[in-house]
């Protein structure tokens, strides 16, 4: 009988995320946005999530050992006493937010006890094939608008415009932010070389192939440089966790130096970085021979005085609100009614652009004006924890958990790389930031339990 209710919670708990999954992929669609599809994803979905958080509460001593649990408990009590403070600012979208945060914290991050690697296995490739297909499929529409020259704008909330088809010299697609579609394509390709290397089925290995390589075309398409920067990242790291285990371990014919590691790495990073420019400029060059000069990849404005694109100024304005309350913040879903109040001169809400910044557009700064030196020590500490984990553990288990944990690792990275020029994975609802904690639980319990079965007996010839 006990087995039997822990299937079924078990199964409960998977339809919840995948529905919050679907959820997040719909809420960046912009063929979806605004529509009652969201709604109808959401709600059925949050109230699903409520039954498992409580089910989770009723059985809390079975989640309290997951490594890492306790300082995100502390980073909920952060955020909680920066909503409070800041309540006479606003208080509904907080406490969204602060459902979305539990559901990361306390349902994708957080595994039991008895969570083995063939659960954590089984979840990854349901989670991560609904990913694979639905971006393949969208990135297929979004190039079908490109053919076809489809374009049209959309005014959203606070006078933002997002769009569709190939517009103001990017494929937007069927995305609402390129920026974001674009860290979501580097996670498919990640997941991609993965599930290739482990299927047997030879028109599964073709898709994920091709998949890759139309996620690589539609980055460069899009223009975006977080998302080149966040592929160069993503290849190196899966190219120094790769190697650097058969070098440990001198598995292969042939002994691996670390200076040609580092020397793959810079290859890795420089090919990912580079190539979506070369695939551009290539393309440029037969649309202009065409006579489709109106198709060109091209921003249309010159970023050399300012190539973060205004990213420096919405920092310095960041911290410089910041400076008025360091020490619970603004919480940050009252960052801007808090500028607009107390910082009026700032660039968050004084600027040329004539529109006002609600997001600091890098999530380690997002939280320390909203959650002040309190939230940023509490991130810091969680940063550093699972960096130790990873020094201390991650090269010292079976070469199969080695190739789950580096796609762990590597999605992880991208979710970082990505959060260091947009909203990322605790304020965000994309579904980067939804695997980025399903996959950082999944990396930090396979170590616990290849401990706890003592399997770090592995020692480097």
């Amino acid at each position: 009988m006990k087995k039997s209710n822990e299937k079924r919670v078990y199964y409960l708990e998977l339809v919840f995320k995948i529905g919050f999954l679907l959820y997040s992929l719909l809420s960046f669609n912009s063929l979806c946005y605004g529509k009652s599809i969201i709604s109808i994803a959401l709600w059925p979905t949050a109230l699903l999530g409520a039954v498992v958080l409580l089910l989770r509460l009723i059985q809390w001593k079975e989640y309290i050992v997951m490594p890492g649990i306790l300082l995100l408990v502390l980073f909920i009590i952060s955020y909680i006493i920066s909503a409070l403070v800041n309540i006479d600012y606003g208080y509904k979208s907080g406490l969204i937010k602060l459902v979305f945060l539990l559901f990361y914290f306390f349902i994708f991050f957080t595994r039991k006890k008895g969570d083995s690697i063939t659960d954590i296995k089984k979840e990854t490739y349901i989670l991560g094939m609904i990913l694979q297909v639905y971006m393949f499929i969208c990135v297929m529409i979004s190039f079908i608008f490109l053919i076809f020259n489809y374009a049209k704008v959309e005014t959203v909330e606070n006078g933002w415009d997002i769009g569709i088809g190939f517009l103001w010299g990017r494929l937007w697609g069927v995305f609402t932010e390129p920026n974001y579609a674009s860290v979501c394509a580097c996670v498919v390709i990640v997941l991609a070389s993965y599930f290739h290397r482990n299927s047997r089925n030879k028109y599964l290995r073709v898709f994920f192939v091709i998949n890759s390589i139309m996620q690589v075309f539609y980055i460069a398409f899009t223009d975006s440089r977080t998302g080149q920067v966040t592929l160069g990242v993503v290849l190196a790291i899966l190219i120094f966790n790769h190697f650097n285990y058969l070098r440990l371990y001198k598995v292969g014919k042939k002994k691996i130096e670390m200076y040609m590691i580092l020397i793959f790495m810079v290859g890795a990073f420089a090919f990912g970085v580079y190539i979506p420019k070369v695939i551009t400029t290539c393309y440029n060059q037969i649309a202009s021979s065409l006579g489709r000069e109106a198709s060109e990849v091209s921003r249309g404005y010159d970023l050399s005085e300012d190539p973060t694109n205004r990213r420096f100024d919405i920092w310095k304005s960041g911290l410089e609100v910041f400076s008025t309350t360091p020490l619970v913040g603004t919480s940050y879903t009252n960052i801007l009614p808090y500028t607009l109040d107390n910082c009026k001169g700032t660039y968050l809400v004084n600027n040329s652009a004539e529109k006002n910044f609600s997001s600091i557009h890098n999530e380690v700064l997002n939280i320390l004006v909203g959650q002040g030196i309190l939230g940023i020590f509490i991130l810091l500490a969680f940063i550093g924890y699972v960096i130790v984990k990873y020094i201390k553990y991650y090269f010292k288990v079976g070469i199969k958990e080695a190739e789950l944990n580096n796609v762990f690792v590597s999605t992880c990275v991208a979710a970082v790389a990505g959060a260091m020029f947009l909203t990322g994975m605790f304020y965000s609802n994309s579904p980067v930031a939804v695997l980025f904690w399903a996959f950082l639980g999944g990396f930090l319990k396979n170590i616990q339990n290849e401990k706890a079965n003592s399997n770090f007996n592995l020692e480097a010839e």
